[in-house]
């Protein structure tokens, strides 16, 4: 307990809605390591590993899905959030193809699932039908059909 060690590793992730965002933001916490280090004498570096870009919802392809869960589901059911920072792979196909990044809420109606990414967590089954059911009818609709009323 009383040795000193010689090197700490410190890890986080980084997470921005836009690109000026993202350049500021490594602008600060590389002063934040610099001062850091000079404080107590210590070299201080700091290390990018991996990068993915923001999660973008395409408006026109978000405006399908949501009125389609509305058809589905009921307005009650349906929410509009404000962006959150989601890491994701997700973005990397979302920068390439239009799309949208949907939640599909799947916690357990009794308030006892425990929180996502927790060893807790229990998904409520029937969220999985949910999903499938819009993914399936935004589908048709973004291919030019109409589907089922």
């Amino acid at each position: 307990m009383n040795v000193i060690p010689t090197r700490a590793v410190i890890e986080g992730s980084l997470r921005t809605f836009t690109p000026e965002q993202k350049t500021e933001s490594l602008e600060r916490l590389q002063l934040l390591v610099d001062e850091a280090a000079a404080e107590v004498g210590v070299d201080g570096a700091l290390e990018l590993t991996l990068h993915v870009p923001p999660v973008r919802n395409d408006p026109a392809v978000t405006d399908v899905v949501a009125n389609t869960a509305r058809r589905l589901f009921g307005s009650d059911r349906v929410l509009s959030l404000p962006p959150i920072t989601p890491s994701d792979d997700m973005a990397e196909i979302l920068a390439r193809v239009p799309g949208c990044y949907v939640h599909v809420g799947g916690g357990r109606s009794d308030g006892h699932s425990g929180d996502h990414h927790s060893p807790r967590f229990e998904i409520d089954e029937r969220a999985i039908r949910t999903g499938a059911v819009l993914m399936a009818e935004a589908a048709v609709r973004l291919a030019g059909g109409t589907g089922p009323a």
